[in-house]
């Protein structure tokens, strides 16, 4: 886990509500970067800073059709563990039609009981890991206490491998000169030398998950190694690293071939043909996007119009639209 205490010696001090609209910024960046299922956790125990966070992403998702689905622990609820993870896992079909983030907030209590309960629903959605990413093509956001931050960990190893970010939030009466340039321009957001060091923690672990490497581990599921080359990939797409980013993603295109994973397959190539928008080759951005558009339809015509197929579609035909518009061929956009 990276930590960051958000203060140097140079940084000029701050008013807690901007440091609140930093946090804000970088929850929205993880969220706008995330098309297909993510982890994100963060660990807090300042609970005006959580319901900020959560209101404006509902705010936020407001103005995209959507809205927030969410999860919160219930100490008067004997059974919550089980309807928790009813409601986690069974997705009913209203959840899956909106398209939006779900937020778990497990924060609300800090006692030795409610750790208990965090832990146990930890353990149980470890254990179905692959039916959690199954069922939900968009990011999930845990909140925890700051003392269950350990225990995170050793409860759920699996999932902490694969989670996309991880951090410890509070508010404090200074914040880094690059926070503040981050809380006032959505625009122009970096990534934060904090997630510099995420990147290298997933290219450290690809070192030991890519069958190309004699470093490989054996006895890992490929759909594990899949899953992580796609973020790998997509985290060095951010910092434009694009040619460590094309070979990652061509690793995983290959998998998703291998293993006839036509779903992944198109991820993979949508990937492919954002390292190619970048490069500016337009011509092999436009292949990618529309193979991976022909596969979401011909699964769509599988499937039928489920809410997943038509997200798919929905996603696949906008990046179709977006190279088109940017090659300037308005009537194919």
């Amino acid at each position: 886990m990276i930590e960051n205490s958000h203060k140097t010696m140079t940084d000029a001090p701050l008013t807690p509500s901007n440091q609140y609209e930093y946090y804000w910024q970088q929850l929205r960046h993880h969220i706008e970067w995330t098309d297909n299922f993510g982890l994100f956790y963060y660990f807090c125990d300042n609970s005006t800073l959580i319901e900020f966070l959560e209101k404006r992403l509902e705010q936020f998702l407001i103005g995209k059709s959507s809205r927030l689905q969410k999860i919160n622990y219930d100490p008067n609820d004997d059974q919550w563990l089980e309807n928790a993870l009813d409601r986690l896992l069974l997705r009913k079909q209203g959840w899956k039609q909106t398209h939006s983030p779900l937020w778990i907030n497990l924060s609300q209590r800090n006692t030795e009981e409610a750790m208990s309960d965090y832990f146990k629903f930890l353990q149980r959605i470890n254990e179905r890991r692959d039916q959690l990413r199954k069922h939900y093509h968009e990011p999930v956001i845990l909140i925890f206490p700051t003392r269950f931050q350990q225990q995170s960990r050793l409860a759920a190893p699996d999932l902490w491998s694969i989670r996309n970010f991880a951090d410890r939030i509070e508010v404090t009466t200074e914040i880094t000169t690059q926070q503040q340039s981050g809380s006032t321009s959505t625009e122009n957001h970096k990534p934060t030398i904090k997630n510099k060091d995420y990147l290298e923690q997933l290219l450290t672990e690809w070192e030991r998950l890519n069958p190309m490497s004699t470093k490989q581990v054996k006895g890992i599921k490929e759909l594990d190694i899949l899953y992580h080359a796609q973020r790998t990939a997509t985290e060095l797409i951010k910092y434009g690293r694009l040619k460590e980013a094309y070979d990652i993603a061509r690793v995983a295109a290959k998998i998703a071939k291998e293993q006839k994973n036509e779903r992944e397959n198109s991820v993979c190539l949508n990937i492919l043909g954002k390292i190619a928008q970048q490069q500016g080759r337009w011509n092999d951005a436009q292949a990618s996007y529309e193979e991976s558009l022909d596969i979401r339809r011909r699964l769509a015509n599988i499937l039928g119009d489920s809410p997943e197929s038509l997200r798919d579609l929905s996603v696949s035909l906008n990046k179709v639209g977006d190279i088109a518009q940017q090659q300037g061929r308005w009537n194919d956009a």
